[in-house]
């Protein structure tokens, strides 16, 4: 390349300039390329509706802390939350699960009043002494909720949809579910 081979061979002050602006240059191309670190937090409030597709890292996730929110996860989609998740608490939060994995791994699910959870496909995993809790409904509509970390402690009430089949994988771990059961589906352990 010839302006490479211009600035190595370049005795002017102009030339160490040259050679660290293309350095910079370089360094900053390299960055760009790296996969982006997990957001602050991920909020869907207002009437929103957000849809995973895709893998995503969060520290939190709150949805219809304000009026409503939504948020699907899909097939492709891979959602890890490293810190809590809450669904309607202060207004009416929905998180629809049809493919997809979700992944609390530290925090616990809290399911506001109007919070609620729907698992119809993939599989949500979450562990821990407030793994599911709080007011609002978790829907078992044909997904899987695994057990990771530690044993799961849920407290939040839990509805089988009829005509699908969920499963708990404990995972060699112990599951513990005091929320009501309501519903006439299916469940595999």
């Amino acid at each position: 390349v010839p302006s490479a081979l211009a600035l190595r061979n370049a005795r002017s002050r102009h030339a160490g300039f040259a050679r660290r602006a293309a350095l910079a240059h370089a360094i900053v191309m390299a960055l760009s390329c790296l996969p982006p670190a997990a957001e602050a937090q991920l909020v869907v409030n207002d009437g929103a509706t957000l849809t995973v597709d895709t893998p995503r890292a969060e520290t939190s996730a709150t949805v219809g802390s304000s009026g409503t929110g939504t948020l699907n996860v899909v097939d492709g989609g891979a959602l890890v939350v490293d810190g809590f998740a809450q669904l309607g608490v202060g207004g009416t939060g929905l998180l629809f699960q049809s493919g997809g994995t979700v992944s609390l791994t530290t925090g616990p699910l809290e399911l506001g009043g109007g919070g609620t959870y729907r698992l119809a496909g993939g599989v949500l995993e979450v562990g821990g002494a407030n793994g599911t809790n709080g007011t609002g409904t978790f829907e078992f509509a044909g997904g899987t909720l695994r057990v990771t970390t530690s044993p799961l402690t849920a407290t939040a009430a839990a509805s089988f949809a009829a005509g699908t089949t969920s499963t708990i994988d404990t995972n060699a771990l112990a599951a513990t579910w005091s929320g009501l059961f309501t519903g006439s589906g299916g469940l595999n352990k």
